[in-house]
């Protein structure tokens, strides 16, 4: 999908696909719809459009289902990631990482504090407030203009 729509081979970490494309594929135990024990993938994709959508909803709606995030890898080529648990998605520290002990078997990517426990007191107003902001749109501002049918395999 990304080369399809217009992304060179040069600006793609073909390195990282790999690695989240087997999460996808390993087989977990699930129920049929007759409650029998059966063997499927963790993520599958059947794409098929029915009307004009842009390849950013496109691939948007993929990531989603499947739990992908892109980012920019050190080298600024585009990296494809599995959001998963921070043992799982983060087992080893970062070298840029101030971190001084993991976190639930993983290792976040940078911890703030107030300075009272010897953590950084970065991104702090002078009245100890932090000036980090967490902001998303609301569900009502996004459309609803994607319908997906899920078949059991």
């Amino acid at each position: 999908m990304l080369r399809r729509s217009g992304w060179q081979e040069s600006e793609i970490d073909y390195s990282t696909l790999a690695p989240a494309a087997a999460y996808c594929d390993e087989l977990i135990n699930s129920t049929d719809l007759n409650g029998n024990p059966i063997t499927i993938s963790r993520f599958g994709c059947n794409l098929v459009l029915q009307n004009r959508r842009s390849a950013g909803d496109v691939i948007r709606g993929i990531r989603n289902a499947s739990r992908l995030y892109l980012t920019y890898g050190s080298g600024g080529v585009l990296q494809i990631n599995v959001e998963n648990s921070i043992a799982l998605q983060q087992p080893a520290q970062n070298p840029w990482s101030n971190c001084t002990e993991s976190l639930n078997g993983g290792w976040p990517a940078y911890e703030f504090g107030d300075g009272t426990t010897g953590v950084s007191g970065l991104l702090r107003k002078a009245t100890g407030e932090p000036t980090v902001v967490v902001s998303s749109r609301s569900i009502g501002d996004t459309p609803n203009s994607l319908s997906i049918d899920f078949q059991d395999a």
